[in-house]
């Protein structure tokens, strides 16, 4: 191979590896994401609710987790189009008029995480609290754990 078709080629992967993990593939990360926490997260809202982790590899919305099925008028193309997307791959699945996470899912952040449950705008640090309602926020900032 020449080396301005070796460049061509590992531009072209690099964009791939950056897509991948925006459309549910994760072909090329290595080992799933773990299946236990030491914080459990929720969510509530719109009439739906969902539970998550935060990992090393981004936030983990577990599989059963409801999201809405309508999104709001202003809520962000790229949100719709990520929706869209996890519908197609059958990561989100239509049942008794909301959507399920049919696995476990990685979002990028959890504000994405929420923002595709919720159908709306949504800041993921102050939406995901622990059972308790301590924010995602207030453990990521230190502050003390409400037992």
């Amino acid at each position: 191979m020449s080396e301005s078709d070796a460049a061509d080629a590992e531009g072209y992967l690099s964009e791939m590896l950056l897509c991948f993990p925006v459309i549910g593939l994760h072909v090329f990360s290595v080992g799933e994401p773990p299946r236990t926490a030491s914080i459990e997260y929720v969510l509530a809202g719109r009439g739906v609710s969902a539970a998550g982790v935060e990992t090393p590899q981004g936030f983990v919305v577990r599989a059963g987790s409801r999201a809405a099925l309508s999104s709001v008028p202003s809520c962000h193309t790229y949100i719709l189009t990520l929706k869209d997307a996890l519908q197609k791959n059958g990561a989100l699945i239509e049942r008794e008029g909301t959507l399920t996470f049919a696995q476990d899912y990685v979002f990028a952040s959890p504000s994405t995480a929420a923002m595709v449950v919720l159908g709306r705008s949504a800041n993921g640090r102050e939406e995901w609290k622990t059972k308790k309602g301590q924010t995602l926020k207030a453990i990521q900032g230190g502050e003390a754990i409400i037992r």
